[in-house]
């Protein structure tokens, strides 16, 4: 198996087509970056997220993000697996408490 590039948000910005935002990523002890395409609304949720700006009505990843609370999972690590037609394709590990996976 290749090496892990670990990475982190480095900012989400409005593309220059204007039509998307960038999800701009950056490895955490490194140069390399990656940009990921999402949609407006994605984009707009996302940055309101980072921001910790307040949101009328919850969100699903707010949602999810309860779940997860409750029943003390984390996402220990995604690995972008693949890229078809435009998309990312990842596998996500989740944990428990425990160190279940």
């Amino acid at each position: 198996m290749e090496s892990l590039i670990l990475m982190e948000i480095h900012s989400v910005k409005r593309s220059k087509a204007g039509n998307f935002y960038d999800i701009i990523l950056k490895e955490k002890n490194g140069a390399k970056g990656l940009s990921i395409p999402v949609g407006t609304y994605e984009g707009q949720m996302l940055l309101l997220f980072l921001e910790k700006k307040q949101i009328l009505r919850p969100m699903t990843f707010e949602l999810m993000l309860d779940i997860f609370s409750h029943f003390r999972l984390n996402v220990k690590e995604i690995v972008i697996v693949d890229f078809v037609d435009g998309s990312y394709r990842a596998l996500v590990t989740i944990s428990n408490a425990d160190g279940l996976e």
